[in-house]
Order: structure tokens, then sequence, then C-alpha cells
């Protein structure tokens, strides 16, 4: 089965962010979504952004495929170099998260789309790509072993449980370090992983 995509990561990002953002702020806290750069935020006057420890997690955009319009099945693609970085970030005390909107098309998109979010609950397993099937409605057609589907309101509670307390400066080099791992199982040649496609948004709880 052919699949093809319609819309870009960064288009994703928008409904990610306002949907995290509102929920957090109807519980009186405040998450700040930062899309790091190593020569913006990771930069010497950005590393000093937060005094003291902060709580971060992540979010990697997933783009719908299907293969047609007439097709009930959306797919999300979740690449074995992703894994790989949000495994490191898992470890290292950022819970890390997969999310997509379930629309097959471009005029059903905007703010408040629904959106499928997942976690890798288990230590990088796979050496390939790996994929999710859900019906637009959300009802999961298959799901690979490891991966566990969240609503928000048990995403909070995944935060609480598994988000560390880290120097905002060490946050950076976390980031970094998922970035090299992950153009590592891209291309040993890449060398240049603030280009990589994929890069997760972050959320910096204010606390």
């Amino acid at each position: 089965m052919q699949l093809n995509s319609f819309m870009s990561e960064h288009t994703i990002e928008y409904a990610i962010i306002n949907q995290i953002c509102c929920y957090f702020g109807l519980r009186n806290k405040r998450v700040t979504p930062v899309y790091i750069f190593q020569t913006r935020e990771g930069n010497s006057l950005g590393k000093t952004s937060f005094k003291n420890e902060v709580r971060a997690f992540a979010i990697y955009p997933r783009r719908p495929k299907i293969n047609s319009w007439k097709d009930d099945v959306i797919c999300f693609k979740l690449n074995y170099s992703v894994l790989c970085a949000a495994d490191f970030l898992n470890t290292h005390g950022i819970p890390t998260y997969f999310s997509g909107p379930l629309i097959k098309r471009l005029d059903e998109y905007d703010l408040n789309t629904k959106l499928f979010i997942a976690k890798m609950s288990y230590s990088c397993q796979y050496k390939k790509d790996i994929f999710i099937s859900l019906k637009k409605q959300g009802d999961l057609i298959t799901k690979p072993e490891g991966i566990k589907e969240l609503s928000l309101n048990y995403l909070e509670e995944d935060i609480e449980i598994n988000a560390q307390y880290v120097l905002w400066y060490n946050v950076i080099d976390i980031i970094k370090e998922s970035n090299y791992l992950q153009a590592k199982q891209i291309s040993r040649s890449y060398y240049f992983p603030f280009m990589l496609q994929y890069k997760p948004v972050m959320f910096i709880l204010n606390e």
C-alpha cells in the first residue's frame, strides 16, 4: 500500500503548541515552547535564560499518511532514528512523545484538530521504522509493542512522574547529544545535526 503525506512537521507544530499550552494554562501551569537551535537558544546568552533547574518534555510532530482520501485509515511513521533520539531523551529525564493530527486533508486542519499522542515506553529495540495505524475517529488498528497512546490528562500525569529537574544549559546539551545520535543513525557522514529533518518541540515547565 502506497502511503502519502500532505503536510509538514512544522505545520503540525502549531496545533501541538496551541493545545499543550492551553491545556496547562487552564490548570494554572505555564509552559514555554522552545525550538532549540544551538546558535540561538544554545549560545552563551540563551543558556542563561533559565536561572534554576527546570523540567522539560519533548514532542516530535508526526505527519499523517494516507493511501487515499476515501480510505478511513491514517498512519503515522516513527522513524528508527527518531526512536533512538527519543529513547536517549527519556533516559536523561526528558520524557518524549509523538503527536500528529487525525485528519486526511489539509482543509480539515486547525489549531484545535484532534491529535494522536503516544509515548515509546521501552528501551529502543527496533532496528527499523515502525508504523501506527488508526481510524480517523482515533481507534487504533495497529499499535507496535512498546507504544502507549496517551490523552492529555495522562500526558500530564506521565510528565509529573518522569520529568526530572535539570539545569537549563544541561537540557541544551542533552538535546544536542540526541541530535547527534539521530544523525548517526541516518548517515555516518552527517555532520550538521542542527539541520536535522526531525526535531522535537521542547516544552519547559515554569514552576
